[in-house]
């Protein structure tokens, strides 16, 4: 797949300008002086700095943001030379390089105050000693050694700023496109694969294998593909279990491409679906499309839940759904409670964005604004039958729901339906 002619019309100066100007328009009405982010999704988007994904190194760099001005940015050391040389819209004086990681696996207190030391500096140069710092994860130490340094520095959370994000300018728009087209053949590449005699790993292998000669940023799920009793109840690692005839399967993969996200996923059969799976893909399908007709400017989250909500329970499948008792809430760390059944939310630089749609969103709805961009994904998983989720890429716009994914189309290729 070639994208040449399509990343061509992207402006990324106009994209980079664009995302600092709406956080620092959110600080100003939220009273937010300063704004810390670690989590690379956030990173990327202030900065448009991207590192390698290393597991135990989720939050070990970080930018900062201020009301006025361009950000700082806190990279590894090892990428400060091709930093200096590539990054030209950050100027050098706003490019600190961290001695080693401030997060993760591999803090360590002389990380911690070389950074510290630094971000002193900074807030004297910003004229900054006191005020609402949001941030958007933290470890324990990190946390307590900024309230030891900086005790008249409130630490809040940032979870109204990322919401003021949701609403995509049209190069934002474009990447995600982008992405998702990949990320459509990438699922392709997994159906044709979803054969029996093939292991759940000869699947997950080639999909993983056809993301990175597409040149994705990363893979932002390792390839979930399940089979048989792996698929109900939901068993979230591929194993190398052979495929046989009759059995159920479900997929989820997706990347990040230019720094947006995309997913899909889909279940079906090996052989010719049952009456009961063909029922399951009727329910699924009908409540996301109840769903969709109440994805316009205007209406709420928890209208969106609520109309899908009654398709699943007139087909009497909301008891398949998987209730995980007293698991907490915490924003941008738990965005879908698993308590709470079925849903969707944001996504961009990061997989998972606020605004969530489940069962939460009845207490706290939010309003769906234009260029809202969406993971959408009913579900339910049902011993001996199968099941999943049906996972769709949706845009909200003023004429109806633009839908990117191909998950329709796969679906009634294998079910025959609608």
């Amino acid at each position: 797949m070639s994208y040449i002619h399509q990343m061509a019309t992207i402006d990324f100066d106009a994209l980079r300008k664009y995302r600092v100007e709406i956080l620092q328009k959110a600080m100003k009405e939220y009273g937010i002086d300063a704004y810390f982010v670690c989590y690379p999704g956030n990173v990327r988007y202030m900065t448009d700095y991207h590192m390698l994904p290393e597991v135990g190194m989720e939050t070990a760099f970080g930018s900062i943001l201020f009301q006025e001005g361009e950000p700082y940015l806190f990279p590894l050391s090892g990428d400060y030379a091709w930093i200096i040389e590539r990054i030209g819209w950050i100027s050098k004086d706003h490019i600190h390089p961290l001695r080693s990681s401030i997060g993760g696996i591999h803090a360590s207190p002389e990380a911690l105050d070389h950074f510290c030391k630094h971000l002193g500096q900074i807030f004297e140069r910003e004229k900054i000693k006191e005020g609402k710092l949001a941030v958007d994860a933290l470890n324990y130490v990190l946390w307590a050694e900024l309230r030891k340094r900086f005790p008249k520095l409130e630490i809040v959370d940032h979870s109204l700023l990322l919401l003021r994000r949701q609403s995509r300018c049209e190069e934002e728009l474009k990447i995600i496109k982008l992405s998702t087209a990949i990320t459509n053949a990438a699922a392709a590449k997994a159906i044709s694969m979803l054969k029996e005699g093939n292991r759940e790993c000869d699947v997950a292998a080639e999909v993983g294998r056809f993301y990175y000669k597409e040149n994705v940023d990363c893979v932002t799920w390792s390839p979930q593909i399940l089979s048989g009793p792996n698929v109900a109840p939901y068993f979230r690692l591929t194993t190398d279990r052979i495929l046989e005839y009759g059995d159920p399967w479900y997929f989820d993969i997706g990347a990040q491409f230019l720094g947006y996200c995309s997913t899909i996923s889909l279940f079906g059969t090996i052989g010719k679906p049952s009456e009961k799976q063909r029922e399951a893909y009727r329910a699924l399908y009908d409540a996301t499309q109840a769903a969709l007709k109440v994805m316009v400017p205007g209406r709420t989250t928890a209208e969106v839940f609520e109309a899908a909500d009654r398709v699943m329970q007139e087909y009497g499948y909301t008891k398949y759904v998987q209730e995980v008792p007293d698991i907490p809430f915490i924003p941008c760390i738990s965005p879908i409670p698993p308590s709470l059944g079925w849903g969707g939310e944001g996504i961009g630089t990061m997989p998972h964005e606020p605004p969530n749609i489940s069962g939460l969103s009845k207490e706290k709805p939010v309003k769906l604004v234009k260029n809202m961009v969406f993971r959408l994904h009913p579900n339910f998983f049902i011993p001996k039958v199968g099941g999943g989720r049906l996972k769709n890429m949706v845009i909200v716009r003023e004429t109806g729901p633009e839908i990117l994914t191909r998950t329709f189309d796969y679906g009634a290729e294998i079910f025959n339906y609608p």
